[in-house]
C-alpha cells in the first residue's frame, strides 16, 4: 500500500489533521495517533511495524482505502484519472448536452463582456428551432438524458424560443423515457417571478446571475445600454422568486471590486436574500480586445489564490451559500466532450461559449451532418496529461488542466498568462475553510 498522490494534508493544530483526497473528493478529520498509524502504512521499511490484527488499525486502513488516501502499490493513479477522462468525455452516447443561444442581442453593456466584439442583433428562427428539434429527436437514445443550458446574449430576451424548444425537448425525453435538465446563464435583469414560473413549467430548475459588487460598482461595469444600473432590479427579482428555484450568483473578482466584497455581503443580508442564494467568486479574465482598465485590474492565479482565501472565508463566516472547493467530477468541460455542443442563433455550432459568433471557431451547422473532427479536432485532441508540471499536480483532478479555450483560441493576452488553478496555491487553507463550513452546518442542522 501507499499514499495517493492526490493527498492534501493540513495540519490545523491540537493534534488534529485534515486529509483531502481530490480524486475522490473525500475529506476527514484525524487525531495524531491515526495519523501516525497512516504514515506507518504509507512509509516504506514502517510496514512491517504495522499489527493489522489490531481492530482499531484494520479499521482504520479500510477506512483509508475506502476514501482513496491510500492505494495499492501497483496503482497508477494518473492512468486511472486518464481512463475516467477518457470514458467521461467519449463513452457516453446516452447523455447529450447542449448549450443553446436564441440569441446574442443582449440588453447589457458590461465593460469586460468577452462577447462585446462579436455580439449581433441576430434571434434564432423558427427554422433552425425545427433542426435542433429533429437534432434531438434523432440522436437522444432510450433512457438517455438530454442536459440543456440557455445562454446568450440574453437569453431571456428570447424567452418565446426557450418556450417552444422547451416544450418539445420534453415531449422528446418522455416518449424516450429519458432524463432532462435545464437551466439559465442570465443577467437576470428580466428574471421576473412570472418568469420563473414558466421556466419551471419548461424544465428549468435554476439560473446562474451575476453580481459584481455593491450596487456603486455593479452598476458601473452591468450596466443598461442606456446606462442605467441594473443592481437594485436583480436582487428585487431574486427576493421575489420562487423559494424552490435555485440561484447561483456568479461575482466576478479583480483588484476594482476587491475590497468592496464585504460591503456588497452587508447588502445582501440588508436585502434578505443571504439564505436564498449560493455564491461563486470567479478571477476576472483578461482579454486582448478589453481595454487596458479591464486587464490591469486583473489577478494572476498565485495573487487571487490568496484574494480567494479571504473572500471565501468571509462567506463562510456569514453563513453564505457556497463551494469552498470544487467537485473533481465538475471540472469536466463540455467544449472537450464529444456530446457537447453550442448552438448559435444562426444555427452554427461551436465547442466552446466563449468562441461563439467566432465563425472560424464554427464546427458545423445544426441540421447538416457534422463530422466529429471538421473544426473540432484540437478540442476533442485536448490531453492534459501530456503536460508534465499537471500530470505532478496533486489538484490535477480538481481543474484537469483549466479552461482549454485559454490554449487552443489565440489571444495575445490570455494565452501569455499562467493557467494554473488558484487551487494550486492554496489547499490547505482552503481546507481549514471546509472544515469550519462542515462543524458550523453540523451544529445549526
Amino acid at each position: 500500500m501507499k499514499a495517493s498522490r492526490f493527498n492534501i494534508i493540513t495540519d490545523i493544530g491540537n493534534g488534529d489533521i485534515l486529509l483531502y483526497n481530490t480524486l475522490k473528493n473525500t475529506f476527514v478529520k484525524i487525531d495524531q495517533d491515526l495519523y501516525d498509524v497512516f504514515q506507518k502504512i504509507t512509509t516504506q521499511g514502517e510496514k512491517e511495524n504495522i499489527d493489522e490484527s489490531d481492530p482499531h488499525i484494520a479499521a482504520a486502513i479500510m477506512d483509508y482505502k475506502k476514501g482513496g488516501f491510500i492505494v495499492e502499490d501497483d496503482l497508477n493513479e494518473n492512468d486511472y484519472l486518464r481512463l475516467n477522462d477518457i470514458i467521461r468525455r467519449f463513452s457516453d452516447y446516452k447523455r447529450i448536452g447542449l448549450t443553446i443561444a436564441p440569441t446574442m442581442d443582449c440588453n447589457f453593456s458590461c465593460i469586460y463582456c468577452y462577447e462585446s466584439d462579436k455580439k449581433k442583433c441576430e434571434y434564432m428562427s423558427r427554422e433552425v428551432e425545427d433542426k435542433i428539434i429533429k437534432y434531438v429527436d434523432e440522436n437522444l437514445e432510450p433512457y438517455g438524458a438530454l442536459k440543456v443550458t440557455w445562454f446568450g446574449g440574453e437569453p431571456l430576451l428570447a424567452v418565446d424560443t426557450i418556450y417552444r424548444l422547451s416544450d418539445a425537448f420534453m415531449e422528446i425525453t418522455e416518449k424516450k423515457k429519458s432524463r432532462y435538465y435545464a437551466t439559465i446563464l442570465t443577467n437576470g435583469y428580466l428574471l421576473t417571478p412570472e418568469v420563473v414560473t414558466n421556466l419551471k413549467k419548461y424544465g428549468v430548475d435554476g439560473a446562474q446571475v451575476t453580481l459584481d459588487g455593491p450596487p456603486e460598482y455593479h452598476d458601473r461595469v452591468r450596466c443598461l445600454k442606456n446606462g442605467e444600473g441594473t443592481f437594485d432590479r436583480i436582487v428585487d427579482n431574486i427576493k421575489k422568486m420562487d423559494y424552490n428555484f435555485m440561484i447561483s450568483v456568479l461575482t466576478n473578482i479583480g483588484k476594482d471590486n476587491v475590497e468592496m466584497f464585504p460591503t456588497f455581503l452587508d447588502i445582501l443580508e440588508e436585502r434578505g436574500i443571504r439564505n436564498r442564494i449560493v455564491l461563486s467568486i470567479a478571477p476576472l479574465q483578461p482579454r486582448e480586445y478589453l481595454c487596458r482598465q479591464v486587464n490591469n485590474a486583473v489577478f494572476d492565479p498565485e495573487e487571487f489564490s490568496k484574494v480567494y482565501v479571504r473572500l471565501v472565508e468571509m462567506l463562510v463566516d456569514r453563513r453564505v451559500g457556497t463551494d469552498v472547493v470544487p467537485k473533481s467530477y465538475e471540472s469536466q468541460c463540455a467544449s472537450i466532450s464529444q456530446m457537447g455542443m453550442l448552438i448559435g442563433p444562426d444555427g452554427c455550432l461551436y465547442k466552446c461559449w466563449d468562441v461563439i459568433g467566432n465563425y472560424s471557431e464554427c464546427v458545423g451547422r445544426i441540421g447538416q451532418k457534422v463530422k466529429l473532427l471538421d473544426g473540432s479536432y484540437r478540442w476533442l485532441a485536448w490531453d492534459v496529461f501530456k503536460n508534465e508540471e499537471c500530470r505532478n499536480c496533486s489538484v490535477l483532478p480538481l481543474c484537469m488542466g483549466g479552461c482549454p479555450r485559454k490554449i487552443l483560441v489565440k489571444d495575445n493576452i490570455l494565452n501569455r498568462q499562467n493557467h494554473c488553478s488558484h487551487l494550486k496555491y492554496n489547499m490547505p487553507e482552503l481546507l481549514k475553510i471546509l472544515y469550519k463550513q462542515y462543524k458550523d452546518v453540523k451544529k445549526t442542522g
